[in-house]
């Protein structure tokens, strides 16, 4: 099993600045957190909000079983 994602790479938004990785990392702090969530399947999940944008995401949000609806 993969190790869980503990906090997004880049925003999900694609015109948000810090959608590019390179750019995300290179801001440092790019997100803060912004809540949480519980799930029977994965427990808690935290949320983040970007601080370019303001969408809001959550470790789920760069998992591939999101993708899948495992």
């Amino acid at each position: 099993m993969p190790d869980p994602i503990l906090y997004p790479e880049f925003c999900p938004n694609p015109q948000c600045p810090y959608y590019d990785r390179a750019t995300a990392q290179a801001a440092g702090m790019w997100y803060k957190p912004h809540g949480r969530f519980y799930t029977q399947c994965r427990g808690w999940i935290p949320r983040f909000r970007c601080r370019g944008c303001g969408r809001t995401c959550s470790t789920q949000t760069f998992s591939l079983h999101y993708w899948t609806h495992r």
